[in-house]
């Protein structure tokens, strides 16, 4: 016994209570009148402890997980931005230099941002990206903005099979019902991925110059062969910096924050313009929904035609074709301009059937932008990102 203890018996007998006490509370712990059998059971019981915690980790997992792709996908009770711009990605190399005209589209509406100071949502609708290719937000840079915020929507194979078996074919346009479902911005365009926007777009935004219950279109150049390029067509090289990107759609001198759009045009004037109105078309959300979004089936090629048409005879809403340019369109091979002809052969038909409100070009209510599909069971996809991107 060392010093200190000899001199301190006290100290001695608490140190031997505790040694006992702690012994007793082992020994009651592990059952010492059946070591035996526990000792056997307790692998047993550890493992099923185990599995029960794993369980609930990967039960808890997965409801944060279904509660984040929610979150992603809700549009909001209120707007939460001024506009949201949807693009139906494609990443096939359509028009053969589809990846630098992407890159700049994203480019220009980050500058579009910037520029008119009002909050912007980029949306891009992937619908059945194909294997072996990259996906959209693998592919390109999408720089930090106070303003811009970026959310990608998938629409996966399981989920695009389901819907070949139950409504046909899809277009296009079943992917435009989407951005419109799921848009945060009080206002929607659809756009093309080789559109730059023009100061007169930047202006609009700026001003805050739409209204609601109103369909805004503009009017557009063809593609086709020409010596010398309309200013709404744009030829950039690769990689032009920002300055090169944002005067590159100037088109005219602005009265920044003081935009004026022309009052509504009659339907019967612009028919034959609207062989590009695919290109351009804006309207409040509420305005969309009213209207049920597109149709889901279509007709003819230039589905958004019959679809304005529809809308403003059987729906009643004011129509704006704006002949001051909103895009400008990056350079590139048509190859849809042998199409044109075929696309508007029934245009008068269409035309006058839509102005006696004959024709209902829009979806059934219960069946529009992904419904009645379950879009968690299908695997709709959802990613988003905004001003903390680094």
């Amino acid at each position: 016994m060392t010093p200190v203890l000899s001199r301190n018996p006290l100290l001695v007998l608490c140190l031997l209570l505790v040694a006992v006490f702690m012994t007793c509370l082992i020994h009651v712990a592990r059952g010492i009148d059946k070591p035996l059998e526990l000792q056997l059971d307790q692998p047993l019981f550890n493992q099923s402890i185990q599995t029960t915690r794993q369980n609930i980790i990967t039960r808890e997992s997965t409801i944060l997980i279904e509660e984040q792709w929610e979150q992603c996908l809700h549009e909001g009770e209120d707007s939460q931005f001024y506009l949201s711009i949807v693009l139906i990605a494609r990443m096939d190399n359509h028009t053969r230099n589809r990846y630098q005209q992407f890159q700049n589209f994203i480019d220009s509406t980050y500058l579009l941002a910037k520029h008119s100071e009002q909050k912007i949502e980029l949306l891009f609708i992937e619908w059945n990206p194909p294997i072996g290719k990259r996906r959209v937000h693998d592919a390109f840079r999408f720089r930090k903005s106070e303003y811009l915020n970026y959310r990608f929507i998938t629409i996966p194979p399981k989920m695009h099979d389901s819907f070949d078996q139950q409504y046909g074919p899809l277009s296009v346009s079943e992917g435009k019902n989407v951005g419109i479902h799921f848009a945060r911005g009080q206002y929607v365009v659809f756009v093309n991925q080789d559109s730059i926007w023009s100061h007169s777009f930047i202006n609009a935004i700026k001003s805050k110059a739409f209204e609601k219950d109103t369909i805004y279109l503009q009017a557009q150049h063809t593609y086709e062969t020409r010596d010398s390029l309309p200013s709404t067509i744009v030829d950039l090289e690769a990689f032009p910096d920002d300055a090169t990107l944002h005067n590159a759609c100037k088109l005219r001198d602005q009265d920044w924050g003081n935009y004026q759009l022309i009052d509504p045009n009659k339907l019967e004037k612009h028919w034959n313009d609207k062989d590009q109105v695919d290109d351009f078309a804006l309207a409040h959300r509420d305005t969309w929904k009213d209207c049920i979004g597109n149709r889901a089936s279509r007709q003819v090629a230039r589905a958004l035609a019959e679809f304005i048409l529809t809308v403003t005879s059987t729906f009643n809403k004011k129509l704006v074709y704006s002949k001051d340019m909103l895009t400008c369109h990056q350079k590139h091979v048509n190859e849809s301009e042998n199409m044109l002809k075929s696309n508007t052969n029934n245009k008068d038909n269409l035309t006058k059937d839509a102005l006696r409100n004959q024709t209902a070009g829009v979806s059934k209510g219960d069946k529009w932008s992904l419904h009645p599909v379950d879009d968690w069971e299908k695997e709709l996809e959802c990613l988003e990102f905004g001003t903390n991107l680094s």
